[in-house]
């Protein structure tokens, strides 16, 4: 059996609504700082000791700069000799928790400290509480333990290359010994006698000095202090970013909520290390907390690493005074993406409740749109479509015109086609578990006619004439001009792809329309009735579609396809989370539709169907291509919804871990695996918080 504990993968450590982020944790690789980066960056990050003449240090380098000194002096002499001892993989004692993650080899311990509490509301929050969760900046502690040496050994942090090299002791005259870019992030420590800056070509040059220099020129920069024999020293080191100038375009011109209340980057390292006690207290409190709930470890790994991925793709902006709440799909940097919204929806209503509200009323301002449709076989004849809402709010902090996004065009078949009707659930699905959360009948109040429109929206998608209504989506928007929606599974092959008459998708309208009668049940509407009367028709319709002799419902509801995918589940989260046991129980008024779900579900999963050699997930039989977001979303549903006694549940979790572990070990978070593995490089993402699920119930 595979170790399970290896601990060779990138983490990416970072402050909460500033997208940004610091990484580590791949042997033989970089990492390092990345400020609006849509990669994880190729820095080498030196953290370690020198003594008696070796340098020994984390493998988390390629050392790719070490002769850029040559372009300078054309030496006869190899540069440097290879004085470099890397800790082994066997050596190194590594423990990831949720807001902690340590490091230890042989005399030294690194440790970072990250929050995984949630965002205060900007307009309600007391301001020193919102000024300390939106610092744009980590703490982390590296302590070189000296007691058993005879002679003093000298620790350091350090980091190339990096461009514009600030030395921040010469900084306004700081109590602070470190270094920053110009690109604007930096470390520090607390100014002291024994806490000094350094530069080098090459870090081997490093121990070539009685008294390293702080060299501006070379790339290399770092920090050192001296530790005496029979001592121990820690040294805190704060991680920072600062953004002060605008930093979107498009439609809004917007600076970094943190702006308010930093002025510079030596300022967010200042404060940082002035309240790095309570910092550092709060993250182990979370950490020790969490590592005592009753979840395999497989499980706590992917929270962990998930949340770090979410907040590392999060933003929050001050637009003219007001918060604007922004999360990035990750590598791809698109803004808001909605189906990643109603993905991270799980986390940020426990979270910060607030922002799920703060990104519908932008999407119903400003990214919402009318629309006709038709029959795919007829394009030129159109029919009334309804509101719907784009699929993202624009991309690389550039937000779109109104009403569009930067992902659809038309007459464009599979990826970059419309989402319409998905954007459409997203919306009312989002809604309605606001509503349920907060109570804020207010908010669905002052937009009952946007429900309403939704609801006559969903309608017309089905079918222009109501006797031919069957609940399932039979009309294409003409957005798309002649070409077919899709659906989130952009790059999956039709049987998730595909949005018409699609059981995915399909069984989420289900629970779209369950949404919409939730909704209008609570502002008293007449429509409760027709959303009620359309929930019946689509569980009805895709139970019909149940083949006995396959032994589970057919991917495209066409009476030709027999694809099976796993996400035919995915959509019962909603009515779970909305409180209806009624409508998800195998007794209750959806009785049938709820059983065909679950005799589907077991038998699809399984090896040579929907379950890969290694025990892990697999969306659809025809693809490899598995998301693993989607798959915790789906394992969730799977225990919690349908119930299902999971005797494999450790085997799955066991696959997933390793998928991101061994599998995708450069690529924090990573979504789209193929047969657990990836062949990107440095790539993030932030919707695995789906795992998030596992610890609110």
């Amino acid at each position: 059996m595979i170790d399970t504990d290896l601990n060779s993968y990138k983490t990416m450590y970072g402050p909460k609504a500033a997208n940004s982020s610091f990484t580590i944790g791949m042997n033989n690789n970089g990492g390092g700082f990345a400020l609006q980066k849509d990669y994880i960056p190729d820095q080498d990050v030196y953290i370690g000791y020198e003594e008696d003449g070796c340098i020994h240090c984390l493998p988390y380098f390629l050392q790719q700069v070490a002769n850029l000194s040559e372009s300078f002096v054309k030496k006869e002499e190899p540069f440097g000799e290879n004085q470099i001892s890397c800790f082994s993989s066997d050596e190194i004692k590594r423990n990831l928790s949720i807001a902690t993650d340590t490091f230890e080899a042989r005399k030294m311990k690194y440790e970072i400290f990250t929050s995984s509490s949630g965002v205060p509301d900007p307009v309600t929050a007391d301001i020193t509480i919102l000024k300390n969760e939106l610092l744009p900046a980590i703490l982390s502690r590296l302590t070189i333990d000296n007691r058993n040496g005879v002679k003093s050994i000298r620790g350091f942090f350090a980091i190339s290359p990096i461009k514009g090299k600030i030395l921040l002791s010469e900084a306004k005259e700081d109590a602070l010994v470190g270094i920053a870019s110009i690109e604007g992030y930096g470390f520090a420590t607390t100014k002291n006698s024994n806490v000094h800056e350094f530069g080098e070509f090459d870090l081997c040059d490093f121990i070539k000095r009685d008294k390293p220099i702080p060299f501006q020129l070379a790339p290399i920069g770092g920090i050192y202090f001296d530790v005496p024999a029979g001592g121990c020293v820690s040294v805190d080191i704060a991680l920072g970013f600062f953004k002060g100038e605008v930093v979107t375009a498009g439609t809004c011109f917007c600076k970094y909520y943190y702006t308010n209340y930093f002025h510079d980057l030596v300022d967010v390292l200042r404060y940082a290390l002035e309240i790095k006690e309570s910092k550092i207290t709060e993250s182990k409190k979370a950490s020790k907390e969490f590592d005592l709930l009753l979840l395999n470890k497989n499980r706590k790994f992917i929270i962990s690493q998930a949340i770090r991925c979410y907040y590392a793709s999060s933003m929050l902006f001050d637009d003219n005074g007001t918060a604007r709440w922004v999360v990035n799909e990750g590598s791809y940097m698109m803004m808001n993406t909605f189906d990643l919204t109603v993905d991270h929806l799980f986390f940020e209503l426990d979270k910060h409740t607030w922002a799920v509200k703060n990104v519908l009323d932008v999407f119903i301002n400003q990214y919402s749109y009318e629309d006709t449709v038709h029959f795919y076989e007829t394009p030129e004849i159109s029919y009334k479509g309804g509101i719907s809402f784009t699929h993202d709010q624009g991309v690389f902090n550039v937000f779109s015109k109104r009403g569009t996004s930067s992902y659809e065009i038309t007459e464009q078949d599979g990826c970059f086609s419309f989402m319409t009707q998905e954007q459409l659930c997203n919306f009312v699905l989002c809604s309605a578990l606001y509503v349920k959360k907060t109570n804020d009948v207010g908010w669905l109040k002052v937009n009952a006619d946007i429900m309403k429109e939704c609801l006559h929206s969903m309608e017309n998608r089905d079918h222009p004439d109501p006797a031919h209504r069957d609940g399932i989506m039979d009309l294409d928007s003409n957005q798309c001009g002649t070409k077919g929606e899709i659906t989130t599974y952009d790059s999956l092959d039709h049987s998730l792809g595909q949005a018409r008459r699609n059981l995915y998708l399909g069984v989420k309208c289900w629970a779209t329309y369950i949404a919409l009668e939730y909704m209008m049940d609570i502002i008293n509407a007449e429509e409760k009735n027709a959303a009620k009367n359309q929930a019946l028709k689509c569980a009805d319709t895709i139970s019909k579609f149940f083949d006995e002799r396959l032994r589970y419902i057919p991917a495209i509801l066409n009476g030709v396809d027999q694809s099976a995918i796993i996400p035919a589940i995915e959509g019962l989260i909603y009515p779970f989370l909305l409180g209806r046991k009624d409508a998800i129980s195998d007794s209750g008024a959806y009785s049938s539709f709820i059983l065909a779900l679950k005799n589907h579900f077991n038998t699809v999963l399984r090896k040579g169907c929907c379950l890969f050699e290694d025990f892990g997930w697999k969306l659809s039989a025809n693809s490899t291509n598995s998301w693993i977001s989607k798959i915790f979303l789906c394992q969730f549903v799977a225990e919690n919804v349908l119930e299902i006694d999971m005797v494999d549940k450790n085997l799955y979790d066991q696959a997933h871990a390793l998928w991101w572990k061994v599998g995708c070990p450069a690529n924090p978070g990573i979504d789209q695996i193929f047969s657990g593995t990836q062949n990107l490089s440095n790539f993030h993402y932030p919707r695995g918080i789906t795992s998030y699920l596992w610890m609110i119930h």
